[in-house]
């Protein structure tokens, strides 16, 4: 899935969820790995389903700092060319 950015919720002000828009600093765009597949949707049109796929990040420097506290800390896969 091509993507520019993605968002994650960051719990550091103790007080309420805050979103953060997360870029890759030295390219505009990058594709998130996702399995996907199209089919026909009850109107008769096509549709198309996809599902994200996210390793976990307990020990990435950034993006550890963000889910619920307590919660298990997962981010996007990075799709290889």
């Amino acid at each position: 899935m091509p993507a520019t950015s993605f968002q994650e919720t960051n719990y550091e002000s103790g007080t309420k969820s805050v979103h953060w828009k997360i870029r890759l600093k030295d390219e505009d765009k990058f594709a998130i790995a996702c399995p996907w597949r199209a089919w026909q949707g009850k109107a008769g049109g096509e549709v198309f389903s996809r599902a994200m796929l996210t390793i976990n990040s307990d020990m990435h420097p950034l993006i550890s700092r963000f889910h619920a506290p307590g919660k298990e800390k997962r981010m996007p896969r990075r799709a290889k060319a």
